[in-house]
């Protein structure tokens, strides 16, 4: 895959938008990945990124990079430029969007596990007028904050779109919401109504709201559907 486009969100976020060679067809389904291939000693690394883009492209996707210190992945994407080919294979994964569609979905996301649910929107806010799409993206302070303006753009362009950003240790400056993603569930807005849930990013957070969704909201697992990204 070609890189045709990098875009450094933050110091330790990473967008690569990538394009087939000779522009063959590539079709995955959103909610799935890719996996990347990492060139080493005596053997590849292999690393699974969601795609975050819309499943309808055919000849390229978009992914997420979250940096680790140290991590042989991160510092291969880091030091990849434009015009670059990196190798990967896919699509893997069993997690895809759930249709038919109930009335109401709730994506909550932390960190890089925004990807998944950005090609979910992506994909089927458009087809599907009339589900509300409600999402809870959660990162830990100002300095962390990326994609703000791509869901502001989201939303103006799916009025069915509601984004909701909040912040678990933000400085005294931040007048958005505080707090964690499953702190801002509402239970009257989904018992009693069809919903799925779709739960990606750190393994706490889906421990931890998965237990509030069938224990306090009485809500059948099958309704939750989640993925950690550790």
């Amino acid at each position: 895959m070609k890189i045709v486009r990098i875009i450094d969100h933050n110091p330790v976020i990473r967008e690569l938008q990538l394009q087939t060679a000779q522009n063959d067809v590539f079709s995955f389904q959103a909610g799935q990945f890719a996996t990347l291939h990492v060139p080493h000693s005596p053997k590849p690394v292999l690393r699974a990124y969601s795609f975050a883009s819309d499943d309808r492209e055919k000849t390229g996707f978009t992914l997420v990079f979250k940096k680790v210190a140290g991590g042989i992945a991160s510092e291969y994407v880091w030091r990849s430029r434009e015009g670059e080919y990196l190798d990967f294979t896919g699509p893997f994964g069993r997690v895809v969007f759930k249709e038919p569609a109930n009335s109401q979905v709730f994506l909550l996301c932390t960190g890089s596990g925004i990807a998944q649910h950005l090609s979910f929107i992506k994909s089927k806010a458009d087809l599907l007028p009339q589900v509300r799409f409600r999402l809870y993206f959660g990162l830990a302070n100002e300095a962390e904050l990326f994609y703000v303006e791509e869901l502001a753009r989201l939303q103006k362009r799916f009025a069915n779109l509601h984004c909701h950003l909040t912040l678990a240790q933000p400085s005294s400056q931040w007048r958005g919401l505080l707090g964690y993603v499953q702190e801002h569930l509402n239970p009257a807005e989904y018992l009693g109504h069809p919903a799925t849930f779709y739960l990606c990013g750190n393994g706490e957070m889906i421990k931890t709201t998965r237990k509030l969704l069938t224990e306090r909201d009485q809500v059948v697992s099958s309704e939750i559907i989640a993925e950690a990204f550790d």
